[in-house]
């Protein structure tokens, strides 16, 4: 024996006999014959790399080849072992050692079972270590071989397990070869724990040994079986090796892959301790896996960037968390196969690949992520893991059903599509990672959204790609790895005897390193999983515990904010979709009879043109144009005083034929070299969602053309009035300015329809409509908060609203629609707070009171701005050629006749009195003496037009006596300047007393000089 030295100071005897092979190997493959072997990067070093230190008569070592033979087999065949016995002589039964007993044998001649089966518990590297030790001080072994480097580990428990089996049996082998498929040799392999190979294809070995023993029954003096010709060993060998066999690993194989698979009980708790190695028995392919919110922050914390961390944790969940996700292939680590390991070495990490569903606007498919559990030692809480099974989780079933909540809400949102969101966007995906809009910018802070939206992830993604979440299955190779160990501590040593006086063999233990059954597994759930193939099947749609994949996120398009957005599916609501629209709407029949026909007979063609493009045919409907595209459309101007409906109008239309109401402004086109191709897609989106497409306000988009414009600003009309010709939709355009729109429009609008100002009947009207909603809003809230609900004296409302009629005749000065819901707002804001200061068994209520002290305020403005401007609005916008509030065409005036004859009728049972005032700028209207009202004061027909304009009229404004000092100058006085209505000073009657022309002024009959109109 040769003495040498390491760098340790450890004598180094080389031992020149005996030789490692004793049975010769068989020769190598030809260089030409060898297939490559494929092993990952991390994966230990394989034998066949020989150390220089070992001398070059070793022979070459055949390892692994994964390709396949005719019989499609994977061709395993590492290299002999040392002389075994034969398998006749091996006791058929298991064997359970320690580690010294499993790496050694203390004689040729010792009995071997067809298994040996490794028990050690988490102290085994200290085993190793004492062995390699022993050695070392035999001088038989190099310790240079070997450094000795212990694993730091906390110990969780001594408990003992398997952790390596060895199959010596080759006739064991041979029906795992035959029944399995891969091409085992005739040697001795080593399965490392967590035993995939023999715990997937266990069923398998029970099968084969329930038929090997109904041959055996059927003819017990068979030998040979004809089903296997080729097999070495008579039937019975076969199963009793392979009885042997299944009684071990059902005994200690089994139990602990069965503990963690089994649904909760006495055997397997709510939550339990794992070690990594047994990480396998965990999760596999098709578990629902749990993903804590500490995984997802982990994930945020890597890739957000800092606005989006500083924003994730705002009000309404800015940042998505998908907590359910499926596990369909995961990659077990290479099994460790040395004796000890290096602390200084990474130690590879569990990787999971793990998706959820999505939508992509065609069809529900997997959104796939990888996901990695860190290594670590002893034992661990399941629920401390990064992920882990659905059935673990804490409250698993209320979780579960949680989400499937959502993803049922999910799927109706994509089935519904046109819905309400009112709540946050979102800014990151599933995993935290930031989500950018189409220009790569990131969408923070998240906004929030109060408007109609529509559920379009077709459009969604096709404006911005970087929405689209959903990633393919990544492609994976399988591998069987095999290594032999060529560590001095890892070899298996044949002693003469126990006492190790002798030394007479040592060979190479063959290690399964990876057996290739994630990808076997993956394979065989790929086909019991409907979303892993690659057919998109727009039919199939998630349902079970699928519904749980969904996330809680769809795109949809706010109508109001005009983009696509990602939004939260639990502040979705569906809209009210029950009454007609026009119901509430107070317009003249013909107008609601005109709106009706023309938008109901669009919509009908357009369903024919469905129809008619469904079958395939090319043919086109015949329209009044001539030209091809251009024409089809329904155009709808509305005009007239701000607040009478026209907005209204087109919601009502969208509420009555079920259609969404797309409003756009000018602000949404931008400049006229964008405004272009915003138009296209604006009306593009419009036509596909069957809109009711709104622009309001038209006059500041459509203003008339002239030569002292800017050239951008005419390009910007001329751009719509094109794009205009060819929309195929339906258009709404509404203005308070028709004087100023471009007359080029007036030939490209189908419809054209005036909105006068409201009368008596429609005033009260809208009084009712709002005193029902209110009504209903104060049960809703109610009922919410466990509050008394606003008692709403509608009598005493009403009441005031016919007073407010009787204050403004004809509607001039009369709130409108919009000032009639604001006041409402405030006055019921006043009742709450009066009833504050009551005690808490009054119920609050909305009387009289409190709408006159909102008319009082509204009042001061009105008189305040008129003071300033000279003029009330209405005389403002005929002086700027903007509209006439007093024209009334063929159908107002004939409606205003009969209103105003049952005021005639009304007027004459009440009896009232005029009251007529001049009032100098800024001062208060003279009250009454003569005559107390207990009555509000009818219309007069006589009104006081001041030959200097600094004065002001009181119209009919009639106050009770207990506020008339403090409200009658709120009550409808309105600005009448000296030159009515076109700058020519009006006639004046002859007759006028001393008393009347005191104030400069003089009575002129109105209903005289313009003509009677409606009230």
């Amino acid at each position: 024996m040769a003495e040498t030295s390491s760098s340790s100071g450890i004598k180094v005897v080389e031992a020149a006999q005996p030789p490692m092979n004793d049975v010769p190997h068989p020769p190598p493959k030809p260089e030409s014959a060898k297939t490559p072997t494929m092993t990952p990067d991390n994966a230990p070093k394989e034998a066949s790399a020989e150390k220089s230190s070992e001398g070059a008569n070793r022979p070459p070592i055949k390892l692994v080849d994964t390709g396949v033979d005719g019989k499609g087999q994977r061709l395993l065949h590492p290299a002999p072992a040392t002389r075994r016995p034969k398998p006749e002589d091996m006791i058929p039964t298991a064997r359970k050692c320690r580690w010294e007993d499993f790496i050694n044998r203390f004689s040729e001649t010792e009995p071997i079972h067809v298994v040996d089966a490794l028990l050690a518990s988490d102290e085994l590297s200290r085993d190793t270590i004492n062995e390699a030790a022993r050695r070392a001080e035999s001088q038989l072994f190099r310790p240079a071989d070997y450094e000795m480097q212990s694993r730091i580990s906390k110990i969780y428990t001594n408990k003992e397990r398997i952790q390596r089996v060895k199959v010596h049996s080759s006739v064991l082998l041979q029906i795992f070869s035959r029944v399995t498929g891969y091409a085992w040799g005739d040697h001795s392999y080593t399965f490392m724990r967590p035993f995939q190979y023999l715990i997937y294809f266990h069923e398998k070995f029970r099968d084969e040994l329930l038929r090997l023993e109904g041959e055996l029954a059927a003819d017990p003096a068979a030998s040979v079986s004809a089903a296997a010709p080729d097999k070495t060993t008579d039937d019975t060998l076969a199963v009793s090796h392979l009885r042997g066999y299944i009684e071990f690993a059902e005994a200690e194989i089994l139990p602990d892959y069965q503990r963690f698979r089994e649904p909760e009980s006495e055997s397997r708790p709510a939550s339990g301790k794992i070690r990594f190695d047994d990480l396998w028995y965990l999760m596999q392919p098709g578990d629902l896996v749990y993903l804590p919110e500490k995984t997802v922050k982990k994930y945020l914390a890597k890739t957000a960037d800092a606005r989006v961390k500083s924003c994730s944790t705002l009000s309404h969940n800015s940042a998505m968390q998908q907590n359910i996700w499926r596990l369909y292939s995961a990659f077990i680590p290479y099994a460790q196969y040395t004796a000890t390991v290096d602390t200084n070495e990474d130690r590879p990490e569990y990787i999971a690949h793990l998706y959820h569903l999505d939508y992509d606007g065609v069809v529900y498919s997997p959104s796939c992520y990888e996901f990695q559990i860190n290594h670590f030692e002893g034992e661990k809480d399941i629920r401390e893991l990064e992920f882990y099974p659905m059935r673990y989780a804490n409250r698993a079933e209320e979780v579960l059903e949680k989400a499937k909540e959502i993803g049922t809400q999910f799927m109706n949102c994509v089935a519904q599509w046109h819905m309400s969101y009112d709540g946050w966007t979102l800014i990151t995906d599933p995993v935290g990672q930031p989500l950018t809009d189409a220009r790569g910018d990131l969408q923070v802070p998240p906004q929030h959204i109060d408007s109609e939206v529509i559920v379009d992830f077709a459009e969604a993604i096709s404006t911005n790609p970087k929405f689209n979440t959903w990633s393919g299955l990544e492609p994976r190779t399988g591998q069987v790895y095999l290594s032999e160990t060529d560590n001095a501590p890892d070899l298996v040593a044949v002693w003469s005897d126990r006492s190790r006086s002798k030394l007479l063999s040592v060979c190479r233990e063959v290690i399964v390193g990876a057996d290739d059954i994630e990808q076997l597994e993956q394979e065989r759930y790929a086909k019991l999983d409907p979303y892993l193939d690659h057919n998109r099947n727009p039919d199939r749609k998630p349902e079970g515990d699928d519904l749980a994949l969904l996330p809680r996120r769809v795109f949809v398009y706010s109508l109001k904010d005009a983009m696509f957005l990602p939004v939260d599916v639990r502040y979705m609501t569906s809209l009210e979709t029950k009454g007609n629209g026009f119901d509430r709407l107070q317009l003249p029949e013909n107008h609601k009879r005109m709106i009706q026909s023309a938008t109901s007979a669009h919509m009908r063609r357009k369903h024919i043109e469905r129809l008619i493009k469904k079958t395939g045919s090319s043919e086109r409907l015949l329209t009044q144009d001539f030209i091809q595209g251009k024409g089809m459309g329904l155009i709808i101007m509305l005009h007239g005083e701000p607040g009478i409906g026209k907005t209204a109008t087109a919601e009502a239309v969208a509420h009555t034929f079920r259609r969404p109401l797309f409003p756009i402004s000018c602000g949404d086109l931008g400049s006229v070299w964008a405004a272009e191709k915003k138009l296209e897609v604006i009306f593009r989106l419009a036509d596909l969602w069957d809109c009711i497409l709104l622009l309001d306000e038209a006059d500041v988009l459509l203003s008339a053309r002239t030569p002292t414009d800017n050239f951008e600003r005419n390009g910007l009309v001329s751009v719509f009035l094109r794009k205009l010709e060819y929309y195929k939709g339906i258009l709404f355009l509404t203005t308070n300015r028709i004087g100023k729109i471009d007359q080029a429009l007036s030939s490209r609008i189908h419809l054209v329809l005036h909105y006068s100002r409201l009368g008596r009947r429609e005033i009260e009207s809208v009084f009712r409509i709002n005193i029902e909603r209110l009504r209903q809003a104060e049960r809703q809230q109610a009922e919410a908060s466990g509050q008394q609900a606003l008692v709403v004296v509608e009598s005493d409302i009403l009441r005031f609203a016919a007073d407010h009629c009787d204050a403004h005749p004809k509607g001039k000065g009369a709130w409108n629609g919009r000032q009639i819901r604001n006041a409402f707002v405030v006055a019921a804001a006043l009742a709450r707070a009066e009833s504050e200061e009551e005690p808490a068994e009054v119920q609050p209520q909305l009387r009289y009171s409190h709408f006159k002290q909102v008319e009082t305020v509204m009042g001061d403005f009105v008189q305040f701005r008129a003071s300033v401007l000279g003029k009330n609005d209405s005389q403002l916008a005929l002086l700027n050629e903007e509209r006439d509030d007093d024209y009334e065409g063929t159908w107002a005036a004939a409606t205003a006749a009969a209103a105003e004859a049952e005021d005639e009728k009304r007027k004459a049972k009440t009896g009232h009195e005029h009251f007529m005032a001049t009032v100098p700028r800024g001062g208060q209207p003279p009250t009454p003496t003569s005559t107390v009202y207990s009555s509000p004061a009818p219309r007069p027909r006589m009104t006081f037009i001041p030959q200097n304009h600094q004065h002001y009229v009181a119209e009919g404004v009639r106050a009770q006596p207990v506020m008339a000092a403090s409200s009658a100058v709120a009550m409808g006085y309105h600005a009448m300047p000296q030159f009515e209505p076109h700058g020519q000073p009006p006639p004046l009657p002859p007759q006028r007393s001393q008393s009347q022309s005191q104030g400069g002024g003089a009575w002129v009959d109105m209903n005289m000089l313009y003509g009677s109109s409606r009230s």
